[in-house]
């Protein structure tokens, strides 16, 4: 029988050395039916634990799921320990006292999905120590951690869902948090907990760089921490190729999700930025009472809320005497309006004081109440945006120091001792001057002037002293009252200098523009220095104007109302032919040339159309055919007379009655008024309607291009005002206004006067007397109202 128990007896000793020797203990628990070892609340007396704890013999370690050694009084674990429980998913070591895990402590668990080592005294968390693929719950709260290794996750933490840190000793935090496994698949944010924390800063030891994937995936949660600025320094240092200017700087700050709320923030100027960009992005509107971010200091603005409710221009920095504000004298950096204010009332100042070193656009400056007696030239002169100078002891102004006020918009100089002012003064948008001993002269009536245009600068209370020694209001003052009036040779020498002026303007303007010239002349004065036309006297011409213009363009068409309405609104009236809208019964050419031959002027409208239109271009070779004709005859190369005329008419010596004395009568008188008439041809003036490139390539070219050539040629004008002018200086002095046709002008806008109609009698030669009189009133809209063939016709001239 001994031999029997000897052997369990050296075990036991065996055992009971090992447990003396190694601070180990060895059990022979097994886990639960839910694979559960529960060793918490002291069923685990060593304070050491290593792979001899849960050894293969004792324990079946592949059936072990969770196990629980909370409350216990553990302190050291070695790396070792869980090495055999692959199948482990829950492992608690809560409430124990760790101060130490090597980073290899749990590389066994490769199932594992929560760990819990909260409440033990744990210093440091070590890169590489969570490198568990399932890993999805850490708890390292309520330990005494203060430092945590860049490396702690990484994107093998794939699963990760919570990390728990509150409650230790952190006193600032790099962005570690924003390494882990990136993916757009995941339901929840991936969550850190830091609250309660000592964290007074964001720092980047780790110099990592912006690189989110994915923003907004992870969770930043540090209320009640230390935190009491964030400013773009914060987030520069993620981005530093980002300029402060740029949006973007603060986009990248809203996706570190970070609730930085509960916090005691100081509310000063380092907070404008931030508080300005997140005004304007959903976090002011959502989860308002969440994110509520108030101010622990200064004083006067506790418990505001400077992301929802404090004015951003309360947020300023003050600055003292070790930040380089002058001393007595108040400082404040305000990033709402880009201003850096200086309050120096009574602070005994001799000269422009010496301000701190900033990076404001503006610069305002109250200096009241010292005893500045000039302007010196300092470096920040051109930012001075508000400059207040009362009660010192200015007595002159530099002009060359004003001009270094760049940007300045208000001055305030009253009670000084000012005797002047320079004019250089003008360019600020305030002036204050009142309350100086001003003295004035024959120059200072600019300053009159000039608070006359500026009303903002008017100052009904301003005074001077005049050269006499009497007091005057500068708003009242004169050049009499200054003592300096010479008015008749002002007045001579002005009226001296418009006439000249006037003269010799006009003088050039002859010299370059001489038809400008006589057109203004005849339109202005009525004055006409130039040589009329003949054909303008001639009595047989009853048509002023003959129109030409191609009837088949729309917007030709419609200019030619817009084009008689506006020549005839005004004295003279003339006679206006429109042959488009009136043809006596005939061929078309013998009625062109009628009306040709009775017409004064032949105004041609030139459209790119008009060279493809037949009508018009027989109208404007008659009309340019008379011209050549009247030239020939006035030149006296005529080569027909009255006895050539009167041989090519038949005479029937058998029938030499009176009909026949009639008829040869009428041939002569109709052959001297043709060639009177052809002595006066009619002016043609070309009317270039547009300025189309069709139009103008086609005037360009031969036969136009000569046809031109010495040619009266207008073009409408945008404001049609010279236009008119030198149209009606090109038309006859007088009018025929009173002989109009009787037809419809509904489509002229404006008011139009009635249409006038002249009956004319006529002589019709009987060419038959036992033919029947043709229907004329049917042809020609006459009515026969004479006796031995004598008819009365209503002769049809258009006039709109």
């Amino acid at each position: 029988m001994a031999f029997i128990y000897l052997p369990r007896l050296i075990c036991l000793c065996l055992l009971l050395l090992l447990c003396v020797l190694g601070d180990a203990t060895v059990f022979y628990s097994q886990p639960d039916d839910k694979g559960l070892l529960d060793l918490s609340n002291g069923n685990l007396t060593s304070k050491y634990i290593d792979n001899a704890t849960f050894t293969s013999q004792n324990t079946n370690t592949s059936a072990v799921l969770e196990i629980n050694l909370a409350n216990n009084t553990i302190e050291r674990v070695d790396p070792s320990s869980f090495v055999h429980l692959f199948n482990l998913r829950v492992l608690s070591l809560a409430k124990n006292a760790i101060s130490d895990l090597s980073n290899e402590t749990f590389l066994a668990l490769r199932k594992l999905e929560t760990l819990d080592v909260s409440h033990n005294r744990l210093n440091v968390l070590r890169a590489g120590l969570l490198s568990l693929l399932t890993l999805k719950e850490v708890r390292f709260n309520n330990n005494n951690i203060s430092y945590v290794e860049p490396g702690i996750v990484g994107q093998i933490n794939q699963e990760l869902i919570a990390f728990h840190l509150e409650h230790n000793a952190l006193a600032y935090l790099d962005p570690w948090m924003y390494e882990t496994y990136w993916s757009n698949n995941r339901d929840v944010d991936r969550t850190f907990y830091l609250e309660h924390n000592r964290i007074r800063t964001l720092t980047n030891f780790m110099n990592w760089t912006y690189n989110l994937k994915y923003p907004f995936e992870v969770n930043v949660q540090l209320q009640y921490n230390d935190i009491q600025t964030i400013n773009t320094e914060t987030v520069l240092q993620y981005r530093p190729n980002t300029t402060t200017s740029d949006f973007s700087l603060y986009a990248t700050f809203l996706t570190f999700y970070m609730n930085v709320s509960n916090n005691p923030f100081h509310c000063d100027c380092k907070l404008f930025d931030l508080a300005n960009i997140l005004r304007s992005s959903f976090l002011r509107y959502k989860d308002v009472e969440k994110y509520r971010y108030r101010c622990s200091s200064p004083s006067e603005y506790g418990d505001w809320d400077w992301l929802h409710d404090l004015p951003l221009d309360r947020l300023v920095c003050s600055k003292n005497g070790s930040d380089g504000c002058p001393a007595g004298c108040l400082c404040e950096d305000r990033p709402h309006n880009d201003t850096y204010f200086v309050q120096c009332t009574g602070a005994g100042l001799r000269e422009l004081p010496h301000i701190p070193t900033n990076n404001a656009s503006k610069i305002e400056l109250f200096l009241d109440d010292n005893c500045i007696q000039t302007l010196s030239n300092v470096s920040y002169l051109g930012r001075v945006y508000n400059i207040s100078l009362r009660n010192n002891c200015i007595s002159s102004l530099e002009p060359e120091i004003l001009k270094q006020f760049d940007t300045a918009k208000k001055v305030d100089l009253r009670n000084n001792k000012l005797t002047n002012v320079p004019r250089e003064i003008k360019k600020f948008d305030s002036v204050s001057i009142s309350e100086n001993p001003l003295e004035c002269d024959c120059d200072s009536m600019w300053l009159k002037q000039w608070m006359e245009i500026d009303t903002a600068n008017a100052d009904p209370s301003l005074s001077c002293e005049a050269p006499t020694g009497s007091k005057v209001v500068v708003m009242e003052m004169t050049l009499r009252t200054l003592g300096c009036t010479n008015d008749l040779i002002i007045m001579v020498a002005c009226i001296l200098a418009v006439v000249l002026a006037v003269l010799f303007i006009g003088i050039v303007f002859a010299v370059r523009c001489p038809y400008e010239t006589k057109v203004l002349l005849f339109r202005l004065l009525r004055v006409d220095i130039s040589k009329r036309y003949a054909v303008d006297k001639a009595r047989e011409r009853n048509i002023d104007v003959y129109l030409v213009f191609d009837e088949t363009d729309a917007d030709i068409t419609g200019y030619i109302h817009l084009f008689i309405h506006k020549l005839n609104k005004e004295k003279p009236i003339y006679t206006v032919f429109n042959p488009k809208r009136y043809m006596e019964p005939g061929s078309c050419t013998d009625n062109i040339r009628k009306n040709i031959g009775k017409s004064k002027r032949v105004v041609v409208l030139l459209s790119k159309s008009i060279f493809c239109n037949t009508n018009c271009m027989e109208e404007i070779n008659d009309a340019e055919r008379r011209i050549i004709e009247a030239e020939t005859i006035n030149n006296g190369n005529n080569t027909r007379n009255h006895i050539e005329a009167l041989q090519e008419i038949p005479v029937n010596e058998n029938e030499f009655d009176m009909d026949n004395i009639q008829e040869t009568n009428d041939r002569l008188r109709n052959h001297r008024n043709e060639e009177e008439s052809l002595k006066h041809a009619p002016k043609v003036i070309y009317i270039i309607y547009n300025k189309d490139e069709f139009l103008a390539e086609k005037i360009n070219e031969e036969p136009w291009k000569t046809r031109l050539e010495g040619k009266t040629v207008l073009r409408p004008d945008p404001e049609g005002r010279l236009f008119w002018s030198k149209l009606r200086y090109e038309l006859p002095r007088k009018g025929q206004g009173e002989y109009r046709p009787p037809f419809s002008s509904e489509n002229v806008t404006g008011t139009t006067q009635p249409l006038a109609v002249r009956e004319t009698r006529q002589f019709i030669a009987r060419t038959n007397r036992i033919s029947p009189t043709p229907d004329i009133s049917n042809q020609m809209g006459a009515t026969v109202v004479g006796i031995q063939h004598e008819y009365t016709l209503r002769e049809r001239v258009p006039i709109f």
